[in-house]
């Protein structure tokens, strides 16, 4: 039964619902799944970076929610991550394949999707994988009155319903104090419409942010480490890259500063948006120079961004509320002084600068004194701009850590609510969590075994919970090389083509309802 776990023993009226099946055991209580408020929340240690932990949660909304944040002007984390933590977006929001292992990727129409971008969706281009008798698939012939016989493919298509970015542009510079980076257009073969360039639309549909802490890796195929360096998604993989420098005093000397923070997969996974030609950036751009765009910068140009400068803010918002300048917009506060607030002063306060030689290293120098006008070049940024990705990072990691469902109708009636959900959803909750017959046994008619995947209350086996429990990353918990209801080499994931992948045939999605 689904009980109230550490916060009442209520049973509901079901039967037999468990989180996982009862035989895995990467859970060890999974007849009794605990109550999503009596899931730790994943804390990784910020004593070594982090002054002001309320400073900390305001740039972190502010940086999710500023518009400012991409080359355009407009494009910001929340652009697909508005709808309940995701993307609902109809328009423009096909991908032509782009993941797809062998193929060149194109727009391929089938009788309902448009073959063009900037297509407008409809609820008759669902599925794009349309079968005569949708209850079985192609190759699915039993004995039950729903699938005598094999099912006949429709249409078929490897594009993708995904999430529209940016236009396709090259970064000239980024300008302190301007919304929207100087850029180049360059023309889009893929993403354009009577040779006029279109937003482009990144490989896979946002996923959601909410409840994502509690997940072990980032991204629909685990690119996110949950190993933080600093500077971008790779965790130690990508430790190479990360050259972060640290102060130990305003006149001392910079030094390298090697970062490893542990669950930490949110931070890594914010660092990779801001610079994806798809999502957020013109191409060319580097995290520095975001900094450069949002932060003070009196050796350059004395103004600085206006957090959220574009949009406004409720005075009664719960994080920034205190902060908010309506009915005018924006914050009554920098940037300056929030990281500075938020964040240590040996990774923001130094009278050094860092050189980016191009070639990937740096050189550290002192401030040269400017005169009237003057600037630095713009391979030279002062420490607070360098170590931007480490604030941006820690930041929107903890502003996503509080987006967590705590009060949702399934919520309710796992702690014992029975009235919280209508007959019609206990009747989906069922086929949610029946598992199906195990070899030699009849036929369990309306086994989903959908928890076998996305176990309660977290929704995932791919969770904190789980891998700490199961001390591996596999398929046995959540990790799958590849994905999905069709072709494995549609979008390999982590995986390869190499026989590695789920075919269609054998796909662990395969329900039989009825």
């Amino acid at each position: 039964m689904i009980v109230g776990g550490a916060e009442g023993n209520n049973p509901t009226p079901l039967d037999n619902i468990t989180s996982i099946p009862a035989d895995t055991l990467t859970d060890t209580t999974p007849e009794a799944p605990p109550l999503i408020t009596a899931v730790a929340i994943p804390q990784p240690d910020l004593t070594p970076y982090v002054a002001n932990d309320a400073a900390l949660l305001q740039l972190g909304k502010a940086l999710f929610w500023d518009m400012q944040l991409g080359s355009d002007g407009l494009q910001s984390c929340a652009s697909c991550h508005f709808h309940a933590g995701a993307d609902n977006r109809s328009k423009n929001q096909i991908n032509p394949d782009t993941n797809h292992a062998a193929t060149t990727p194109k727009f391929n129409p089938t009788f309902t999707i448009g073959s063009a971008p900037n297509y407008q969706l409809t609820a008759d281009d669902f599925p794009f994988r349309k079968l005569s008798n949708p209850n079985c698939r192609t190759d699915d012939i039993s004995q039950s009155e729903q699938c005598p016989e094999q099912s006949t493919l429709i249409s078929d298509t490897k594009n993708v319903a995904a999430s529209q970015g940016v236009f396709n542009t090259l970064l000239v510079r980024t300008v302190a104090g301007k919304a929207a980076d100087k850029v180049t257009s360059e023309k889009d073969t893929l993403f354009n419409v009577q040779n006029v360039n279109t937003r482009r639309v990144e490989p896979r549909n946002t996923p959601t942010v909410i409840n994502a802490v509690y997940n072990q890796l980032q991204f629909w195929d685990g690119r996110a480490n949950d190993i933080f360096n600093g500077a971008n998604p790779g965790g130690t993989a990508g430790a190479s890259n990360a050259h972060l420098f640290i102060a130990d005093s305003p006149t001392a000397l910079l030094t390298p500063a090697s970062i490893a923070l542990a669950y930490s997969s949110l931070a890594s996974q914010s660092s990779g948006p801001p610079l994806s030609v798809n999502e957020m950036s013109a191409s060319g751009r580097t995290l520095p120079q975001i900094g450069f765009k949002f932060l003070a910068s009196k050796s350059k140009e004395l103004r600085a961004l206006k957090p959220l400068g574009k949009q406004l803010v409720h005075p009664q918002d719960s994080v920034l509320g205190t902060l908010s300048q309506s009915p005018k917009k924006g914050l009554n506060i920098s940037y300056d002084t929030l990281i500075t607030t938020a964040f240590q002063s040996p990774w923001w306060n130094s009278n050094q600068i860092v050189q980016d030689n191009g070639d990937g290293t740096q050189t550290t120098l002192p401030m040269p004194k400017l005169k009237k006008g003057q600037t630095l070049p713009v391979n030279q940024y002062q420490l607070r701009e360098w170590n931007f990705s480490l604030f941006a990072g820690l930041a929107i990691q903890r502003y996503e850590s509080t987006l967590v469902s705590k009060e949702t109708p399934f919520d309710k009636f796992q702690a014992g609510d029975t009235s919280a959900l209508t007959k019609s959803q206990i009747a989906g909750l069922k086929v949610f969590v029946t598992a199906p017959a195990k070899a030699g046994q009849p036929e369990v008619l309306g086994a989903g075994n959908c928890n076998t995947c996305h176990a309660i209350p977290e929704f995932t086996r791919a969770s904190v919970r789980h891998t700490n429990a199961s001390s591996t990353i596999s398929a046995t918990n959540g990790f799958f090389t590849n994905y999905g209801v069709t072709a494995a080499d549609n979008d390999i994931g982590a995986g390869s083509v190499s026989g590695t992948g789920i075919p269609l045939s054998q796909n662990s999605c395969r329900l039989k309802f009825f």
